[in-house]
């Protein structure tokens, strides 16, 4: 019997905890609905920057030092698979999964910031 007398003092603070969580919602939700809000209001432009930057080297015979023709190609499909998350993070975004919309973009910040790194162009505050 002592576990069900555990599992009866466990059950009556079940309330309390949904209480507890579901006062923290709103706070949470808007912190990640800002966070997404941060990251949406510059990602585009870095992203249109960094793939303007790609099509030039595409077109070029000369990549930047330290970047051979395999990690090139290793950052055009980074780069490609990264708008499609950017487009997935705000569908999910706009369907209200802010916690996988913010993930997703943050998973796009890091990509670009690297491939901005790759491409020896400078990284914007917001991406550091």
């Amino acid at each position: 019997g002592g576990n069900a007398k555990a599992a009866l003092a466990a059950a009556r603070g079940l309330p309390d905890q949904v209480k507890q969580l579901s006062d923290a919602i709103p706070a949470k939700t808007e912190a990640l609905t800002a966070s997404f809000n941060a990251m949406a209001a510059g990602l585009p432009a870095v992203l249109e920057t960094i793939q303007t930057r790609i099509g030039a080297l595409a077109k070029s015979s000369k990549l930047p030092a330290g970047l051979d023709k395999a990690g090139f190609e290793s950052l055009q499909s980074g780069m490609a698979i990264a708008n499609q998350m950017w487009s997935d993070a705000q569908t999910a975004f706009k369907d209200g999964n802010l916690a996988d919309a913010v993930s997703m973009a943050e998973s796009v910040k890091q990509t670009a910031a690297s491939a901005l790194t790759a491409l020896q162009m400078p990284v914007p505050a917001a991406l550091q």
